[in-house]
């Protein structure tokens, strides 16, 4: 009898332990949630805004859906051809370097979305094809280029260009 009596202290103790290191844990990611690092409200901009965005101004200016037919001109050859979507959005982006160092910019991380659906990256086919002659993506001091980002068109309700999820959202509502 005492030696389950004394097993049922040694449980009851280790069970109160672990329930207080689950509160100390708890209290800890709520602290560090909403007192170290609490959330940044979303920035929501709109086509022709100038956006500052990681030592670069980006402002979509414009854009024009495509369907498959239209593209066909656009693709260098036959074989790249078979990598074509129904339709195509494409944008007419201006990026300037706003930094006094040579920086490069990331267009692989802007996403397209379309309502609750992630309408995916850029065409990185169609970008290679419609942007001949972009030399690079790494811009000097106050150098300006002008690009054109291609997404798969899914549909045209609550379309949002996503540049950035964290730590804080940014995205570009179209419609």
């Amino acid at each position: 009898m005492k030696i389950k009596l004394h097993k049922y202290k040694k449980n009851i103790i280790i069970i109160f332990f672990i329930i207080i290191l689950s509160l100390i844990a708890m209290i800890r990611i709520i602290y560090l949630n909403t007192q170290k690092y609490p959330l940044l409200p979303a920035q929501n901009y709109t086509l022709q805004d100038e956006i500052n965005n990681d030592g670069f101004l980006i402002c979509f200016n414009n854009y024009q859906i495509y369907n498959a037919n239209q593209l066909k001109e656009y693709y260098y050859d036959e074989s790249s051809s078979s990598f074509m979507d129904e339709s195509d959005i494409i944008f007419n982006v201006s990026i300037k370097n706003t930094t006094s160092e040579d920086k490069k910019i990331n267009l692989e991380k802007f996403t397209m979305q379309n309502g609750y659906i992630t309408g995916g990256g850029i065409n990185p086919f169609l970008f290679n094809c419609l942007n001949t002659d972009l030399q690079s993506l790494t811009l000097e001091p106050n150098e300006e280029i002008k690009v054109l980002l291609p997404y798969p068109y899914l549909s045209d309700k609550d379309i949002k260009l996503i540049l950035s999820l964290y730590p804080q959202k940014i995205s570009v509502n179209i419609n």
